[in-house]
């Protein structure tokens, strides 16, 4: 009895480690997986919708409304000389968002021009790069009301992932490690 006892007590222990390994589903895993150490982009842009799907549940019916998700917009320092911009990033995250908001059942508007008496949330968001480090900001605004729905920041530092997307100032792409 004693042996069965502990073997339930392991077998609980051990589902509730394992819990994070399934799917993230509406952002139950979200935040741990943006402090990962080596996470990658997708996975970044992913959660930080399942964020947002969880922070505008209660005030944004996914199957009434529809959402629009725009490209997210580089802060640039113009203190800097020969500033180099970097859109391809704010395009790719949008885009990584939009799959996974068209995966959890939104209906994804790819116009501003909205129809009807539907009610329209927007996406959009910043990114700025600083040193090593790719910050995000994302928020979801009922485009009516003004309201803001969800928010929601993080960082990532620069990795293999990111860089295919960076430009240099002089225009050309930075080096890309090899990847053994």
């Amino acid at each position: 009895m004693r042996a069965s006892h502990q073997t339930i007590i392991f077998i609980t222990a051990l589902a509730f480690f394992l819990g994070g390994c399934g799917l993230t589903i509406i952002g139950a895993s979200a935040p741990s997986i943006l402090k990962q150490e080596k996470v990658n982009l997708t996975n970044a842009s992913h959660a930080s919708a399942d964020i947002l799907v969880q922070q505008s549940a209660k005030k944004f019916d996914r199957q009434d409304n529809l959402l629009i998700v725009s490209d997210l917009q580089e802060n640039v320092d113009l203190k800097k000389n020969n500033v180099s911009s970097n859109p391809e990033i704010g395009k790719v995250i949008a885009g990584q968002m939009r799959t996974r908001f068209l995966g959890l059942g939104y209906n994804i508007f790819e116009s501003t021009l909205t129809q009807g008496s539907k009610n329209t949330g927007i996406v959009a968001g910043t990114y700025t790069i600083r040193g090593n480090r790719l910050n995000v900001y994302v928020r979801m605004t009922n485009q009516r009301t003004g309201e803001v729905l969800g928010l929601h920041e993080y960082s990532l530092p620069i990795s293999y992932d990111i860089k295919k997307y960076m430009t240099r100032e002089d225009g050309s792409l930075p080096p890309i490690p090899h990847i053994l």
